[in-house]
């Protein structure tokens, strides 16, 4: 009935061709650019910042619009390399599929000197006299920075971990008041 375009130049295909198809089958097309589109002459054009329209639209529709917040999850796995126990870090989507994230993680164990690692996954070999099985690990992360996210770090119980289990953990970035919540186990 209705397609409603927000920003878009309307030149790549095949996703432009959908505001098309909605005209030629009976549905109405409204634009919201500050640029011309190719389809503009069949459209009821707003010339405007999609913020603006779209704040305006959700309060004639009586319809509040909810606080972006940013989801972030990452899993952990404790492995086993040349008789050497670490652990692999890395940035996942919602399914668990890899997802970058991160630039880079500052790890450390028990509040001893901190390993710096840049390439995601991150594989992390602790020192031998680190009791992999106890106490704590301070997952320090840097994000892409999309968002103006600050680092985040992360504390994992290392008694939680098993040898080849995945364990997830889940973060959500508020930008309205630049915060970060709590990492919390999850599973998926």
């Amino acid at each position: 009935d209705l397609c409603l375009v927000l920003g878009s130049s309307l030149r790549v295909r095949p996703a432009s061709n959908m505001p098309e198809e909605t005209v030629k089958k009976g549905g109405k097309l409204v634009i919201v650019n500050l640029q011309e589109t190719p389809l503009d002459y069949m459209a009821f054009r707003i010339n405007g910042l999609i913020d603006v329209v779209i704040y305006r639209l959700m309060a004639k529709l009586d319809l509040t619009i909810p606080a972006f917040k940013l989801p972030r999850r990452m899993s952990i796995i404790q492995t086993e390399k040349n008789e050497k126990v670490g652990f692999m870090i890395r940035g996942v989507d919602e399914e668990g599929s890899p997802y970058s994230l991160f630039k880079a993680a500052a790890v450390s164990f028990d509040n001893q000197d901190k390993m710096l690692v840049e390439n995601e996954p991150f594989w992390v070999y602790p020192e031998s006299q680190v009791n992999v099985n106890k106490g704590v690990m301070k997952v320090k992360l840097a994000f892409q920075g999309h968002y103006g996210e600050p680092t985040h770090e992360v504390e994992v119980d290392l008694e939680s971990l098993k040898l080849n289990e995945k364990v997830y953990y889940s973060m959500e970035f508020d930008p309205a008041n630049g915060l970060w919540s709590q990492a919390e186990k999850i599973v998926i």
